[in-house]
């Protein structure tokens, strides 16, 4: 807030779904879309920069946050187009890498080489742009 106003941190086409102040009071952890659309990616935000660093969940859809009581690590879900949900851990600081916390599925699950669709955009007949997903055989 500046001056007891509101005030925007973040601009840009992208979402962010949910944030978190870090116990520091300048950084904000949050989960959003810029990288892409079809993805929500964990980031921190330095308030007083305004910068923006993405930590290491990896492509896909990270969801359901929940941060460690000294704000030093998140727990969260992640899954990909071709791989269910399990739970991860992940620090952070520059450089983390997500400990995988479950393992929900099947090893011979993991072993099949499943079909990764394409996100495609495309312009519907009334020129609306429209993001589908294009699965090649």
């Amino acid at each position: 807030m500046q001056d007891g106003k509101p005030e925007q941190l973040t601009d840009g086409a992208w979402e962010v779904g949910w944030a978190h102040w870090l116990p520091d009071g300048q950084h904000i952890v949050l989960l959003g879309s810029r990288a892409r659309s079809s993805e929500r990616q964990i980031e921190v935000l330095d308030t007083v920069s305004r910068a923006l660093r993405t930590l290491g969940s990896g492509p896909g859809m990270a969801t359901h946050l929940s941060m460690t009581a000294r704000g030093k690590r998140v727990l969260y879900e992640h899954s990909r187009f071709n791989q269910p949900t399990d739970l991860f851990s992940l620090g952070l600081e520059p450089g983390a890498i997500p400990a995988q916390v479950t393992r929900s599925v099947p090893a011979a699950f993991r072993a099949v080489d499943w079909v990764v669709p394409e996100v495609v955009e495309f312009a519907a007949h009334d020129g609306v742009h429209l993001k589908g997903l294009l699965y090649r055989p």
